[in-house]
């Protein structure tokens, strides 16, 4: 089985939740993608180019070495720069390999991605991935409940809905999903979806802030140091910094040794 550690072209098509967020450059998707192949415990480089027929290319070429994550990947970034073939191929591959690991949300941003680039098979499958994530929420699923939300944030034709979105996301912290705590405490310490208190929004971010989730609690700390115009903040975000820290977040204990000094 194959998985793809370090994404960074999911988190390149991934468009930013904050509202009024302008879309990326497609000339900026380019770099380094490193991929592990967990069966062979090796790490590869794949360059990546902003033409979408070397992506192309590149993706033919990692299937048929069966690397299936980059090519859903490569496809994907395809996908936005030049529409319908490369989406349905991207879809393709995830419909044949049901034992592929991805990042979890990847099938939501190719759909996104691809209805909001005029592909119609984009725009029907979020549909149905929303209506399935429904009704999975409905019946408690807390990752379900948080896709719901994912889908109606990022918003296509058919159902921008960004109040209910952040509301799903509310539901799946309630439910557990310790990373939804932390989305539903960034969109509602923005104010422009969400008005909730300063204390309810404390509250959302500490209980993203777990043992087994330490980079939230690191996140966490971050946001209330960028936001230091107090020193009750300032303690908030050594705190969370401590947290993560403690927690095994390297990053963290930089980042408080830096402060520290």
């Amino acid at each position: 089985m194959l998985r793809l550690v370090a994404p960074l072209l999911f988190l390149i098509l991934c468009p930013h939740i904050a509202a009024g967020q302008e879309p990326l450059d497609p000339d900026s998707i380019s770099g380094v993608v490193n991929v592990d192949s967990s069966e062979q415990n090796s790490t590869r480089e794949i360059a990546i180019s902003a033409n979408p027929e070397i992506m192309e290319r590149e993706a033919e070429t990692a299937l048929t070495r069966e690397d299936y994550a980059t090519a859903v990947s490569l496809f994907s970034a395809a996908c936005v720069l030049q529409g319908q073939a490369n989406c349905d191929r991207a879809y393709q591959v995830l419909d044949e390999q049901d034992g592929l690991v991805l990042p979890p949300h990847m099938p939501v941003i190719l759909a996104q991605n691809a209805c909001s680039s005029g592909v119609d098979s984009g725009c029907l499958r979020l549909d149905a991935l929303l209506t399935d994530a429904d009704t999975a929420c409905a019946d408690l699923d807390a990752d379900a409940c948080a896709q719901a939300g994912m889908i109606r944030l990022l918003g296509h034709e058919r159902e921008p809905d960004p109040r209910r979105g952040a509301e799903d996301y509310g539901k799946a912290c309630d439910l557990g999903n310790w990373d939804a705590c932390l989305d539903y405490a960034h969109i509602a310490s923005a104010g422009t979806i969400l008005s909730l208190d300063p204390d309810q929004v404390q509250q959302a971010f500490e209980r993203s802030c777990r043992e087994t989730h330490p980079h939230n609690c690191t996140i966490s700390g971050l946001h209330y140091a960028s936001h230091s115009a107090t020193l009750e903040k300032l303690s908030l975000a050594e705190s969370f910094l401590e947290k993560g820290c403690g927690y095994g977040d390297d990053f963290a204990c930089s980042e408080l040794e830096r402060w520290r000094k």
